[in-house]
């Protein structure tokens, strides 16, 4: 209430004054303009707009759909009117017997001999003319456009009707200013006066918005609530000032509307947020305006930086009634009842009713209701009298439904019922929802209407159901259901389903639960046989809100509609019933019938409902004797499929269980391997026992464990084991099989490895790097392989030809040109050699080895590594490389899979590219201490030279690489010599410079040299 004393609004107030009688209002009584951008614009009445096929008008960022709402009163109607009273009559039948879905619509005709009049359109501030509403993409005929009726008076003379279109404005212009003309109020209108009897709602857009893509009107208009019809009360003389209220506000918080400015006239004024009279008529009778309001949310919009798309604005016309009384009469105006909870409840933008869509509660203060009530009070009048004639909705809503007026001992008021559609973006945000009341005597409305703040919420997140019993149920719509009989084979990786069993002739029961975080939903559980139906049907029993109480115990409650329990069973009898049946069992959430799906997809994508995904079990319908569910034990898990991997070194353990209705019998049950596929090598089967199952509808059971640990040989390779049960007291038994498949894994090693500390150093089963003596490189290493725990080794032996009867060529993966294989027991550490890859040739290398985390179940059976290393200073200038073989903690390298891939291998190599001229040496050396004991004969000035990098000779940095010297490419005809004699150095400088010369007196042309320029002979102590 007062929401423009304290709102601001910009409202332009046109006023055309008169003592003109109700009858020359003959053929229009109300006008509204709003607008959306097409993002989030629907119109029920008309679906139509903003989705249109072209797409310039709703796929552009400037396409915006328009509605305009007129008001009639058929008494004033006539066959010359805008709407004739044939058309009227037959709509407002049809509105009557069908409501809002009626076809039967109002045309209002376009144009008259002035060529302006009843026009609908818009166009550019740089426009000269208007453009039409475009017919061929919304609801208009060539001559008329389409109204449809929204709601009618209490009385059922007046009725609300609009028409909605799609706007496509152009993104040529620097400025857009959009007129929506609404269309002529009178017949009899003279050309002067056409402004007043029209609507435009106007606002401006930057093209600099249009430009970037981006939606300039992701928003809509603001909302105005006012009578259709101002009914003023004044008494001659006395000169009482009457007042109004209008309300307006934005839905958006982003647009709130902050400032009033309007233009006075000689009878309005604004005054404390209220319209007032400056003066009035001392003669009694009628007296008739027409007022126009606009509402624009900014006074500077469209034209300072940044407020170039948060321009909004709306439209509102509406007839001023003034009625003059004798100064004698004593009148009293309906007062808004006290407010309580839910009866005219005092409400702000920030403080609302909220109402989730798609329910019908509001909530207000911790209160709920589904019904909200507005009321009003006459002082002095006993509402006994009915002397409330009405309480009627002053501004369109969005299909709340409103009942007829209720008394209560004190007050009138109407009752409020809503189902906000979440698919529907017109029936979502805040709403101010605003209502006035009327007399029978005096033909008049309260000084100011009562208003309430609605905020309807958008959908709740939706996230699809879940199966939630049985327990760890997993999706399984492709499980195979024969598994455990022989020859039942699974392909492309596929499992098996879960196994049910139920005795032959006996009844069987399974309960399903199923959940939705989404309270809204309605949850349920659907049920299918994707093979072979059963041959009985099976009854399905639903309780909805069991929560965690057993199905026997709990009463169902519907309301609770997030939460379900379905019991599958069938009776007992049905003997002829046996075999596998694959069931299969879904969480979905009931469709709504009264969700338009279409329009959800439009506006959400996807679907209103969600589904889980399907779990399948194995019904196994069995005479007796049956085995009951297997469990399998290795490392501590269960698992109760029937395809089962194993690792070498590894021990399986099935326990079989069998069971049969003893009813009074003693005989046992024998359990025993059927002779073909026979037992694998190594399996052991124990004695058969009698065990309880305490809690179980077979109390009794008998137990024989097959154990099988594979060995070394028998990896890569898959068993087949199956076993039967029978009584020891019958002779003729057909036993029911159970059949297992184990597939015994070989260890295939996936790697990876990085350089610590460097992001771009990386290797799959291989790792390469520059490194520089001296300098210490660490790296981690990652194994995988599955079922299998890997650890690390040194390759001592990582050779392939052998080169000599005691000696092989290292070389890593014997890919590289034989040429320059080098051969390891040539009593030479040369070539690729190292310490590790060619212990016999060369010393021992300085590296370490650890192992970070060992592969588990837990961690998918990942094992890391770091492996750190230090070049030594006699592999300068050579690509050197070592191995680590992977071994398994069990069965060593036994199981490991030899061959190499992209990825896989049985052991990881790092090749590492020796830097010749440089090395590095620990901190606080300085230049001429590292000449003195490492470089004898070499000048220090010379290496601080060839090291501009170190900013203190004295003080080196540990870790700092240096440079020697530098180094030459060898043309043809270079020797050694000749080379030494350039730099100025000797021959045996050359040489201890380069120690992977293999032959000094022939130097390959385009080799390198390391050069330690005028020196003499260098003399080493590494």
């Amino acid at each position: 209430r007062g929401v423009m004393a304290a709102g601001g609004v910009k409202v332009v107030l046109l006023l055309a004054m008169g003592t003109l009688a109700r009858s020359d209002f003959s053929t229009y009584r109300y006008a509204k303009i709003t607008w959306a951008s097409c993002a989030r614009f629907y119109d029920p009445l008309f679906p139509k707009a903003c989705q249109a096929k072209d797409t310039s008008a709703t796929g552009s960022a400037l396409g915006i759909g328009v509605t305009v709402s007129a008001a009639w009163d058929i008494r004033d109607l006539s066959t010359t009117s805008m709407i004739t009273k044939d058309d009227a009559t037959n709509a407002i039948t049809s509105f009557l017997e069908n409501g809002k879905l009626s076809s039967t619509y109002l045309p209002l005709r376009r144009g008259d001999s002035m060529g302006k009049y009843r026009k609908i359109g818009y166009r550019a501030l740089d426009a000269t003319s208007v453009t039409d509403v475009d017919c061929s993409i919304d609801e208009c005929g060539s001559d008329a456009y389409h109204f449809k009726i929204d709601h009618l008076s209490p009385d059922g003379n007046v009725f609300f009707c609009r028409f909605s279109f799609t706007a496509s404005l152009s993104s040529q212009s620097t400025v857009h200013l959009l007129q929506f003309m609404g269309c002529c109020r009178l017949d009899r209108y003279s050309y002067q006066n056409l402004a007043l009897s029209s609507a435009q709602s106007s606002f401006e857009i930057s093209a600099t918005v249009v430009t970037n893509g981006l939606s300039p009107i992701d928003t809509i208009s603001p909302q105005i609530s006012a009578p259709y019809l101002v009914n003023l009360t004044s008494t001659a003389n006395l000169c009482t000032p009457p007042s109004f209220d209008l309300q307006a506000f934005h839905p958006l918080d982003s647009f709130q509307l902050d400032y009033i400015n309007y233009f006075p006239s000689t009878k309005l004024d604004l005054n404390a947020g209220k319209f007032v009279f400056s003066s009035c008529e001392s003669n009694t009778g009628d007296y008739w305006w027409v007022a126009k309001v606009e509402v624009q949310n900014t006074l500077t919009c469209g034209k300072a930086t940044g407020t170039e798309n948060m321009c909004a604005s709306a439209v509102i016309d509406f007839l001023i009634h003034l009625k003059v009384l004798p100064t004698s009469t004593v009148y009293s105006l309906p007062i808004v009842a006290n407010p309580d909870s839910f009866l005219s409840p005092l409400t702000s933008r920030d403080q609302f009713f909220s109402i989730q869509c798609n329910t019908e509660t509001f909530e207000f203060s911790n209160a709920k209701t589904n019904n909200l009530r507005i009321g009003f009070q006459t002082p002095g009048v006993s509402l006994s009298n009915n002397s409330l004639q009405w309480i009627f909705q002053n501004n369109d809503f969005p299909s709340i439904t409103i009942s007829s007026v209720k008394f209560a001992s004190e007050y009138g008021f109407v009752e409020l019922t809503w189902r906000p559609h979440c698919e529907d973006p017109s029936q979502l945000g805040l709403f101010l929802l605003c209502f006035t009341a009327r007399l029978f005597d005096y033909n008049s409305v309260p000084g100011f209407s009562s208003c309430i703040y609605v905020k309807s919420l958008p959908p709740l997140p939706n996230p699809p159901p879940e199966i939630v019993y049985p327990i760890q149920q997993t999706c399984s719509s492709d499980c195979v259901s024969c598994c455990g009989e022989f020859n039942c084979t699974l392909q492309n990786n596929a499992t098996c389903c879960k196994r049910a069993h139920a005795i032959r002739g006996a009844s069987f029961q399974m309960d399903v639960k199923a959940i939705t975080q989404n309270y809204v939903q309605r949850v349920d559980v659907n049920f299918s046989y994707p093979e072979i139906a059963l041959p009985v049907k099976a009854d399905i029993t639903k309780k909805w809100g069991c929560g965690s109480t057993p199905f026997d115990q709990c009463t169902s409650s519907p309301a609770t509609s997030n939460d379900v329990t379905v019991r599958f069973s069938y009776p007992a009898g049905h003997d002829e019933i046996s075999g596998i049946y694959k069931i299969c069992y879904q969480a979905v959430q009931v469709t709504d019938p009264q969700v338009d799906n279409e329009l959800w997809t439009r506006f959400y994508g996807g679907t209103y409902t969600l589904n889980s995904c399907i779990v399948c079990i194995s019904l196994r319908i069995e005479s007796e004797p049956f085995f009951v569910e297997s469990t399998l034990m290795q490392e501590g898990s269960t698992d109760n499929s029937v395809t089962i991997g194993l690792a070498v070194g590894r021990t399986l353990r099935i326990n079989l269980l069998a069971a049969y209705n003893m009813g009074g019998s003693t005989a046992k049950l024998d359990i025993f391997p059927l002779s073909e596929p026979g037992l694998p090598s190594g399996g052991v089967l124990s004695l058969t026992k009698q065990i309880n199952l305490t809690g179980s509808s077979v109390p009794v059971a008998f137990q024989r464990s097959f154990e099988f640990t594979p060995h070394v040989g028998q990896q890569a390779q898959t068993f087949y084991v199956c076993f039967a049960a029978k009584r020891t007291d019958i002779a003729l038994q057909t036993p029911l099989n159970r059949c297992y498949m184990i597939q015994v894994y070989e260890a295939t090693v996936f790697w990876t490895a990085e350089k610590v500390g460097v992001m771009n150093v990386k290797g799959l089963r291989y790792l390469e790097d520059t490194v520089t003596v001296g300098c210490p490189v660490s790296y981690n290493v990652f194994a995988k392989s599955s079922l299998y725990s890997i650890q690390l080794e040194p390759d001592y032996n990582s050779s392939c030809t052998a080169c000599s009867e005691n000696g092989s060529y290292v070389i890593p993966f014997c890919s590289i040109d034989p040429s320059l294989l080098t051969c390891c027991g040539n009593g030479k550490c040369d070539g690729f050699e190292t310490g590790i890859s060619c212990p016999v040739d060369c010393q021992g290398d300085n590296f370490d080895l650890q192992e970070l985390v060992l592969g588990s179940s837990d961690n998918e059976y990942t094992s890391s590594f770091q492996f750190s290393w230090t070049p030594k200073a006699d592999m300068r200038g050579r690509k050197v490389y070592s191995c680590f073989l992977a071994k398994d903690t069990v069965s060593g390298t036994g199981a490991i899979f030899q061959k190499r891939a992209a990825s896989t291998a049985p052991s990881f190599c790092f090749v590492f590219d020796v830097e010749k001229c440089s090395f590095c040496l620990g901190g606080g050396s300085t230049f001429e201490r590292i000449t003195r004991t490492f470089l004898f004969n070499h000048d220090w000035l010379l290496l601080y030279n060839s090291n501009p990098d170190v900013k203190n000779p004295d003080s080196i940095p540990a870790e700092t690489r240096l440079v020697i010297g530098p180094t030459y490419t060898v043309k043809r005809g270079d020797t050694v010599m000749s080379i030494a004699a350039w730099a100025k150095t000797t021959v045996k400088g050359i040489l201890d410079h380069n120690p992977d010369m293999a032959d000094p007196d022939q130097l390959p042309p385009g080799s390198t040299v390391c050069l330690a320029v005028c020196s003499q002979a260098a003399s080493y102590q590494w």
